[in-house]
């Protein structure tokens, strides 16, 4: 009613004004899924059949937002492209762990300068004390010549990489921050354009590549929460190129959280939240609290596939980072966090949280014990009944 219902001078695409509309003037959580059925209509209805109209009320929605030299782009058999920004330039700082292997090391420095167009405002590297003196020599001659603002940063013998990145951002002068894994290849020249295109939006706190091993298979596009009680990559081990459910694979998408090997956030959002959690020294958990904060600020973790990083690493069962063994840390986790892992707001409910996702799960019967990974219970009735009986289980060990 507040958006004055359909617009009735589109003959096709008035729905998607309304979407668009809506969006503009609320937020994604004024949408729901209904897995009811309420009308059967042919496919071919369902098939838009006016491109201009589309394109049209796409364009009218990027101006809605404030995008004025924004760009709505056609893909022949792929979802509509929105550019919030033709040239987006900003202020950055990438913060890059250098690692034990210099080899590495050096490749990911080496690719990040061919394939970054736009000016770099700084770059620190933080050299921990397992770094070898061969490192630190070559970081010290190399790079010294490099037409970058160069901060070389050494940790302490007890502190954390989390603690020492904290420490990074205290010395970061740039308007945006790039977490950067040092096993990370940069392999097309607009990744950082892609990033930045988002990054600009006022409702977007964190941007993320897809990342991709050197066998053209997808490592992370995205995460979905509850997979195994914590969390999976979207689109582990598919090759790199498939559509995905529902073109997920060709599309921006929002997620709870995302991977931190080649993450833009807002520097002020950084600070509102005060960074790493110390406190977790498994560095999955602190990741993994750090977005949850960050969107629970107010803001979207974007994925998006017109960036791509690559990284050396083949694809297994199950990827080794995303498995934690029970701990009194796993539990405060928990006990912080259990409503979101229980329930992603990314993630449809009707869907499976197995390691195969976006398949349905009809019957709900595969349960799932945070607090005991490796084993598994049967409950038949919905997710709300899961979070249930788990926050129960924990609040018992946690009294007990």
């Amino acid at each position: 009613m507040a958006i004055g219902g359909f617009n009735a001078d589109l003959s096709v695409s008035y729905e998607l004004d309304a979407i668009t509309r809506l969006l503009a003037t609320r937020d994604s959580n004024v949408f729901g899924h209904v897995s009811e059925v309420f009308t059967v209509t042919p496919l071919n209805s369902c098939v838009a059949q006016v491109l201009q109209q589309e394109h049209a009320v796409l364009q009218s929605y990027l101006q809605q937002q404030g995008f004025s030299q924004g760009v709505v782009e056609h893909q022949p058999g792929k979802p509509w492209r929105l550019r919030y920004s033709t040239e987006p330039v900003i202020s950055l700082s990438i913060i890059l762990v250098a690692g034990t292997d210099i080899h590495q090391l050096q490749c990911c420095i080496t690719t990040l300068f061919e394939q970054t167009h736009q000016p770099v405002c700084q770059l620190i590297v933080i050299v921990t004390p397992a770094t070898s003196e061969a490192i630190t020599a070559w970081l010290t001659t190399n790079l010294s010549t490099a037409s970058v603002n160069i901060n070389i940063l050494k940790s302490h013998g007890s502190q954390t990489q989390e603690a020492a990145i904290n420490e990074a951002v205290g010395q970061a002068e740039g308007e945006f921050l790039l977490l950067l894994d040092p096993r990370v290849l940069f392999v097309s020249r607009g990744w950082l354009e892609a990033l930045a295109c988002h990054a600009l939006r006022h409702d977007v706190v964190c941007v993320a590549p897809h990342i991709i091993n050197l066998d053209s298979q997808i490592l992370c596009a995205g995460e979905i929460l509850g997979v195994r009680g914590l969390a999976f990559p979207v689109g582990y081990a598919e090759r790199w190129g498939n559509a995905g459910y529902l073109s997920r694979y060709q599309s921006d998408c929002s997620y709870s959280t995302l991977a931190t090997d080649c993450l833009l956030i807002r520097k002020d959002r950084w600070l509102e939240v005060g960074g790493f959690d110390t406190a977790y020294t498994q560095p999955l958990l602190a990741r993994l609290d750090l977005n949850l904060r960050l969107v629970q600020q107010g803001g979207r973790a974007i994925c998006t596939p017109y960036s791509v990083v690559a990284k050396q690493e083949a694809v297994t069962d199950f990827p080794p980072q995303y498995a934690l063994s029970p701990s009194q840390e796993l539990d405060r986790f928990y006990h912080a966090w259990l409503p979101v892992l229980a329930d992603d707001p990314a993630y449809n409910k009707n869907l499976s949280l197995n390691r195969t996702l976006f398949t349905a799960d009809s019957t709900l019967v595969t349960g799932w014990n945070p607090l005991k990974p490796s084993e598994t219970r049967t409950v038949i009735l919905s997710r709300r009944i899961r979070i249930i009986l788990a926050c129960s289980d924990l609040s018992s060990r946690w009294t007990g």
